[in-house]
């Protein structure tokens, strides 16, 4: 089983990374040239990262050709707006770039993480989060969304948040489990799907 994972820098593509060593799963993690460092800093002994901007498509379809699912866990905050991201370039620009590329490469699975509220809460980042699963579900391809309230980990929220929410490491187990588990095929799992999932 070979993975592609975008996102592997974040807070939960950390410990994806790390969890994934474990396992007989091979990743293909996808890093952009400037996080190199921030990557290599995180996983000193993990695997070598694929040095690709997601606007190089056709480096994306060859690396993900032969895959069995893509893992996308990319996604960006206000706070990074003044570095140059927005909802609908780290969002919705992955989630396409991402998803064109894997229909391109014949890989038949998407695993997008969302957000808790998405399906209801007003406001541009979860418009931006629908706009993003709007683009999986009309992929064509089998998917599964995941929708975790406040994540709780290293560096990363109150653990008295946790009850709300879900642990990066819990995040992570549950995205592996349902990448590599044909069986949650067009599913929308919830926090406590998650919670369950990620043990």
């Amino acid at each position: 089983m070979k993975l592609f994972i975008g996102g592997a820098t974040g807070a939960t593509g950390q410990e994806l990374v790390r969890i994934a060593r474990d396992t007989d799963v091979d990743l293909v993690v996808q890093v952009r040239p400037k996080s190199e460092q921030k990557y290599r800093l995180q996983q000193p002994s993990g695997p070598e990262p694929l040095l690709v901007g997601l606007d190089e498509h056709d480096r994306l379809v060859e690396a993900m050709t032969g895959c069995t699912a893509v893992i996308s866990m990319i996604g960006t905050m206000k706070k990074r707006f003044s570095s140059g991201d927005t909802y609908a370039s780290s969002d919705i620009g992955s989630t396409r770039q991402l998803v064109d590329a894997a229909k391109e490469a014949g890989v038949p699975r998407f695993v997008l993480m969302g957000a808790q509220g998405t399906g209801w809460i007003p406001g541009a980042y979860y418009a931006a989060k629908r706009e993003a699963e709007g683009l999986v579900f009309r992929s064509g391809l089998s998917w599964t969304v995941h929708r975790p309230g406040a994540l709780v980990g290293k560096d990363r929220g109150h653990p008295a948040l946790s009850a709300f929410g879900v642990t990066t490491e819990a995040c992570a187990r549950a995205l592996l489990r349902t990448a590599t588990d044909d069986g949650y095929d067009r599913a929308i799992l919830g926090n406590g799907d998650i919670k369950s999932l990620g043990r």
